[in-house]
């Protein structure tokens, strides 16, 4: 029987630590996890621990130049490659307005667990890439919770897909407001330059 989308998150998304510092981290292959760059910058041992309390270390690889760290893109290489990855297809679409949307990490309130999905049938995409100033996809969540720190480099998931990467939070008055996220679409040539399988075509899932 094949996995729902939320049991291959559990397997899939991992936490990061660098050293005092906590965020999240996705396979998108046995031995290469997609995180945003901010959550390792600087940190001289990256460990990455998995839903069956797996540890291993990290290192970024090679390909991320001054472009992907400036998009807040990472990519990290284990040190040993894991045989429980569950394929999760990477979409590149047009992300749109009020599109629903999912995802999992690692907050840091919440040191041992990867429970914290977010999904509520209002989470949903605030704002098109053409419309905003930048880059970045604004996300709003029904969860409201003072701060989502650690959730920097969770997967954005529509239609049973990843299509971006959650980057951090919009701030209104020391309240998160917004998630803000980066779609595939800025990063795609990097995963293909890893030859991670790209699509642009919706697959019918659980």
């Amino acid at each position: 029987m094949s996995k729902t989308i939320y049991e291959k998150l559990e397997i899939n998304v991992c936490k990061i630590l660098c050293d005092d510092n906590q965020g999240t981290g996705f396979l998108i292959s046995n031995e290469l996890i997609l995180t945003a760059f901010h959550v390792i910058n600087g940190c001289e041992k990256i460990k990455v621990t998995f839903y069956n309390k797996e540890e291993l270390e990290g290192t970024l690889h090679e390909l991320i130049d001054d472009k992907y760290k400036e998009l807040d893109i990472a990519i990290l290489k284990l040190n040993n490659s894991v045989d429980f990855y569950e394929e999760i297809p990477i979409l590149d679409i047009k992300i749109q307005h009020n599109a629903k949307w999912i995802s999992k990490g690692f907050p840091s309130f919440s040191i041992n667990s990867g429970e914290n999905i977010l999904e509520h049938i209002d989470n949903v995409v605030n704002g098109q890439n053409s419309l905003l100033n930048s880059n970045d996809i604004r996300l709003d969540f029904n969860q409201k919770l003072n701060t989502y720190q650690g959730f920097s480099g969770s997967p954005l998931i529509i239609d049973n897909s990843i299509v971006g990467i959650i980057k951090d939070e919009q701030l209104e008055r020391g309240s998160a407001k917004e998630l803000k996220a980066l779609s595939i679409q800025y990063f795609k040539d990097l995963l293909i330059c890893l030859n991670i399988v790209v699509t642009n075509e919706i697959l019918n899932q659980s």
